[in-house]
C-alpha cells in the first residue's frame, strides 16, 4: 500500500482541545475537538525509520525509496472513532527556515482512510526561505467508506528530496531546511 511508501516530519507538540458539544443524533455526539498535531525539527538525532503502525506522538519518520535515490522526512497522525456525517477539513502548514535551499523539495499531505486515499502537493520545486509558509486544505466525505460510522483516517505530512547520499547529511539538510509542520483538523467523535 502506498501508505509505507508516503510520509513526513518531526518531534514536538499535539494538543487537542475540546470545543463544543456535538448535536448530531445517534453516537455521532461525543462532542467536537480540535486536534493540532504540531511537529518542530528536532535539535538533536530526534528521527526514527518509519515503522507502522506508528504513534500519535510528535516523532519525525524518515524512509528510503527503493534504490535509496530518494528520502522522505514526515509526520502521522491517526484518528479514531471518527463521526461520518460531516465532511473532515484538514490543514497542512509547513514553515520553511529562513537557510537558503539549494535542493527541490516536494511538499505534501496525505489522508488515508478505509481503501481511500487523498493527497496535496503544498509545493514541489524550490522553496523559498521563510518568513513566509506553505499551506494547503483537503476535504474528506468519510461517509462513502464507512456509511454510518464510525470512520478512522491516517494523516501524514511529508517532506521529500533527493538523498544527498547519507543519512548524516540527508537529516542535516532537512533540519536546516524546515523548521515546523502542522497538521490541523476539527472532528465530530463517536462515544
Amino acid at each position: 500500500m502506498r501508505l509505507a511508501y508516503l510520509i513526513t516530519f518531526f518531534g514536538a507538540t499535539i494538543s487537542v482541545l475540546t470545543l463544543n458539544s456535538c448535536t448530531g443524533d445517534g453516537a455521532c455526539d461525543a462532542g467536537t475537538e480540535l486536534v493540532t498535531h504540531m511537529v518542530n525539527i528536532p535539535a538533536g538525532d530526534g528521527l526514527k525509520p518509519f515503522n507502522y503502525p506508528f504513534s500519535n506522538e510528535t516523532v519525525v519518520y524518515y524512509y528510503y525509496s527503493p534504490g535509496g535515490s530518494k528520502v522522505q522526512f514526515f509526520s502521522g497522525y491517526n484518528r479514531i472513532n471518527v463521526c461520518t456525517k460531516k465532511h473532515l477539513k484538514i490543514e497542512y502548514t509547513v514553515v520553511p527556515s529562513d537557510s537558503i535551499q539549494p535542493l527541490p523539495m516536494k511538499i505534501f499531505g496525505e489522508a488515508y482512510w478505509s481503501a481511500f486515499t487523498d493527497d496535496l502537493i503544498l509545493v514541489d520545486g524550490t522553496i523559498t526561505p521563510g518568513p513566509h509558509y506553505y499551506k494547503g486544505d483537503l476535504e474528506i466525505g468519510l461517509k462513502q467508506a464507512f456509511g454510518d460510522g464510525p470512520g478512522d483516517i491516517d494523516f501524514y505530512l511529508n517532506v521529500e528530496f533527493d538523498s544527498q547520499g547519507s543519512f548524516s547529511a540527508d537529516s542535516l539538510y532537512f533540519k536546516n531546511h524546515i523548521s515546523l509542520m502542522t497538521i490541523e483538523f476539527k472532528v465530530d467523535d463517536y462515544l
